[in-house]
């Protein structure tokens, strides 16, 4: 069995409308290039990140500002989300916790 010290790293991948770049050798990738939020309504670059989303694990972006509801909207896209967690959500968006 290969050790992890084996594996390939992942690399950077670019599409027509993002780019992202790893940020370890194995899981997490930066987005650049777009504003996250237009994912809501554009199918093609939803597709794009989700194609991110499963060869990286994990997506980080930067400089985004987004509204609770939109960040709902966002992840709804990727599926259910869960309404009830160990605290509480935010009463006017359901699903949506602020982490501080």
């Amino acid at each position: 069995m290969a050790s992890l010290a084996d594996r390939i790293p992942i690399a950077a991948t670019t599409g027509d409308r993002i780019h992202v770049r790893p940020l370890t050798g194995t899981f997490g990738g930066l987005v650049s290039g777009i504003q996250v939020r237009d994912a809501i309504h554009d199918d093609a670059l939803f597709a794009e990140l989700r194609a991110g989303w499963v060869r990286y694990q994990v997506l980080f972006f930067r400089d985004q500002s987004l509204t609770p509801e939109e960040h709902l909207a966002l992840a709804e896209r990727f599926g259910e989300v869960q309404k009830q967690g160990y605290v509480e959500s935010l009463k006017t968006v359901p699903g949506v916790w602020v982490q501080e």
